[in-house]
């Protein structure tokens, strides 16, 4: 996978990362600003060499993500079979958590089809609301760091807590390497 191809999009947010985690573990690749972006002056477009030497997420940043956040908006179906296929010999290791908002008539399709079980077994927890943006989320004070693959999830979670929890946003195959482990 190219550098380029980790960069999900240039936006304000610069505290948002993109973590490709097998990449993350050597170094990081953060999204830059768009171009033209006042910050003390004009700004450059963000390039694929900008990620390369700019400063992002650590490898001790990925290793310490105590929850990874699906969901805002929901997830669909189609996501959900992936988040269960990634979860069939996995389970969510000690100490991290797994939240997945999900609309009710989804929940009750996905149960169905049996991804609900095979993600709860794994440790995950469906909400069926969009959990990131709750106002006074019940983040538990143990996390300090979130892995997500939704800007808006990242959005709302570093305004909700006022920036005590630090978040990432990766793929979902990212988020679910960073907080399980095999069975």
């Amino acid at each position: 996978m190219s550098t380029s191809s980790r960069i999900l999009f240039a936006v304000p947010w610069t505290r948002y990362q993109t973590v490709d985690l097998s990449a993350a573990l050597a170094t990081a690749i953060p999204v830059g600003r768009p171009c033209g972006e006042p910050a003390s002056g004009p700004a450059p477009c963000a390039t694929a060499d900008d990620a390369r030497t700019a400063v992002g997420a650590t490898a001790a940043d990925v290793r310490d993500a105590g929850m990874a956040l699906f969901g805002c908006p929901h997830l669909s179906i189609n996501e959900v079979r992936h988040l269960a296929g990634l979860l069939a010999q996995r389970h969510v290791s000690p100490g991290k958590r797994l939240w997945v908002g999900f609309a009710h008539q989804q929940y009750r399709l996905a149960e169905e089809m049996g991804y609900v079980q095979s993600i709860e077994q794994a440790g995950g927890t469906f909400a069926s609301a969009c959990m990131s943006a709750i106002p006074d989320a019940p983040i538990p004070e143990s996390v300090d760091l979130i892995l997500t693959q939704s800007f808006k999830a990242a959005h709302y979670i570093s305004r909700l807590t006022k920036g005590r929890v630090r978040v990432r946003i990766a793929d979902m195959d990212a988020c679910v390497d960073a907080i399980t482990e095999p069975n």
